[in-house]
């Protein structure tokens, strides 16, 4: 692993979290001694009788207090991490954790902490050694694992690589000679980086794309990235076939409108690369390379402060997002030479070859390097252990105004809790969502 660390010292790694409030108990102890006989003369004296039922009334008080009140505030403080998002954020748009912040964590309260934005993610700060910290950056390839398996040892957690998924895809046979036999006049967005290290994008059909695809360097390259192709295309989409070790995706609870687009086709030239960057929606990514190598660097959450987060950026998806791209180019000395915190960043680097599935979790900057002429299908789902970092991000999108949360939302199952949010989110985003894309696809079809 080039440019890691060479201390032994702890490193914080924080992962996210349930909000968990400690269980409190409360004792409704009552006095089981009554009064004695002797006592009656005082109990029948008025100013007595006064006082017990002003004692009566603050009971009552402390009952509603105790059996309204406070379960209602819990509910409403406990919605309050939903603003964290991906990548172990502590609420900031640069997912930045505060070294201090964390290290005031109160081990009673369960080990969480907050920053100062009311409506920043309370999370588990732990301090691993760096064996524990080195276990994360090894990439497993696994064959035949069960989805119990998955949750318990990846899920949310760590990458892992599935070697036994892609190749029963009827995509696994797709290729450059398959693209232009059925799709050479097809249009699709391709960008491309001159010798000079500028950056254009343009629609170019597959054959002109195809023509320039297999000659690639570090400073020259072109890379297809089309969010559409695939989707446009049932006949293409049926050739995906399904991860079921993921387990169940929430994003088809979505309406249509505002359904991230769910299959990009990848065709990058030798030395074409993908830039630092958490997923749209901080979800969990999913990539098949089809054809080629890829080679990945993925660095565990907790080090958002060393990637120097480009501020204010959306995602331009149908339903708005934040995204969180990092000008920092892995690949290039000469470029992470600039960013000096960078060199202090922990990292996995793996090799991905035809036939293999990588699963990112929430969380973790990736970046992509395409070693060789390479055709890939990036994808992604709302699942178990990222459907909070999801909403969160909707959210925080200003999508929805989280105090229209209902107070027993964090009660509700995970499916419940998504398709509340859905259901509240305003007529005016989804038809933005449906003129988005109506918009792209206009745009497209009078390219063909």
């Amino acid at each position: 692993m080039e440019d890691s660390a060479e201390d032994s010292s702890p490193v914080l790694v924080h992962r996210r979290r349930h909000l968990r409030f400690p269980n409190r108990r409360i004792d409704k102890t009552e006095d089981t001694k009554g009064p004695s006989h002797n006592d009656s003369s005082v109990l029948d004296h008025p100013w007595f009788r006064s006082f017990d039922h002003l004692c009566l009334q603050l009971r009552q008080v402390c009952l509603i207090f105790l059996t309204a009140v406070l379960p209602l505030s819990l509910s409403v403080i406990s919605m309050i991490w939903y603003n964290g998002g991906g990548g172990g954020a502590a609420g900031t748009a640069e997912y930045k954790l505060p070294q201090a912040v964390a290290s005031e964590v109160d081990p009673v309260e369960g080990e969480l902490y907050a920053t100062e934005n009311y409506a920043a993610l309370h999370q588990q700060a732990d301090v691993v050694s760096r064996e524990n910290l080195d276990s994360l950056l090894v990439v497993d390839r696994r064959h035949n694992l069960s989805y119990e398996d998955f949750i318990a040892e990846y899920d949310g957690k760590r990458p892992v690589i599935l070697t036994d998924v892609v190749p029963d895809w009827a995509a696994s046979t797709w290729s450059r000679d398959f693209f232009l036999e059925n799709y050479a006049n097809d249009s699709a967005v391709v960008k491309t980086v001159d010798g000079n290290g500028s950056i254009s994008s343009a629609a170019t059909t597959l054959a002109d794309f195809a023509a320039k695809s297999s000659r690639g360097e570090p400073g020259r390259w072109m890379y297809l990235e089309d969010e559409l192709f695939i989707p446009t295309r049932p006949e293409l989409r049926a050739d995906l076939g399904e991860v079921e070790v993921l387990g169940e995706d929430f994003f088809q609870l979505f309406p249509k409108e505002v359904q991230p687009w769910d299959a990009l086709l990848l065709w990058g030239s030798p030395s074409s690369r993908s830039p630092l960057h958490i997923d749209p929606y901080n979800w969990t990514g999913i990539n098949a390379v089809i054809s080629g190598r890829k080679k990945w660097k993925l660095f565990p959450p907790g080090q958002d402060q060393r990637f120097y987060i480009t501020p204010d950026q959306r995602c331009g998806f149908p339903l708005d997002c934040i995204k969180y791209n990092s000008p920092v180019d892995t690949f290039s000395p000469n470029n992470t030479r600039q960013y000096p915190d960078f060199q202090e960043a922990d990292f996995a680097e793996v090799v991905q070859v035809a036939g293999e599935l990588l699963v990112i979790p929430t969380g973790w900057f990736h970046q992509a390097y395409n070693m060789e002429e390479t055709i890939a299908v990036s994808r992604q789902v709302m699942n178990t252990n990222s459907y909070r970092e999801v909403m969160e991000e909707i959210i925080k999108a200003g999508n929805i105004d989280r105090v229209s949360l209902p107070p027993n939302f964090p009660q509700l199952s995970p499916r419940l809790q998504v398709q509340t949010l859905v259901d509240l989110l305003p007529g005016e985003i989804l038809e933005k969502g449906r003129l988005l894309t109506d918009a792209v696809l206009g745009q497209i079809n009078g390219l063909l």
